[in-house]
């Protein structure tokens, strides 16, 4: 099932970001699959997990993907 997700997830990454290197899309694709799996087994985060910090923990690495096709 996991597998799956990441390649589903991975595949729908592509198609919307076509320059990005496929090993930086299934990279990240894992780790959103991973983290919603944890986030549906375990909803109540003791840290206050928030799509905010979410957004702030894969920013970086979403710009410094996408600024790699640039150029």
């Amino acid at each position: 099932v996991l597998r799956r997700a990441v390649e589903r997830l991975g595949e729908i990454l592509l198609a919307g970001w076509p320059q990005v290197d496929r090993t930086d899309i299934d990279s990240f694709a894992e780790c959103i699959v991973r983290l919603a799996v944890s986030l549906v087994a375990l909803p109540d985060s003791p840290t206050g997990l928030s799509a905010k910090v979410i957004s702030s923990l894969f920013t970086p690495y979403v710009e410094r993907i996408l600024a790699k096709t640039v150029g």
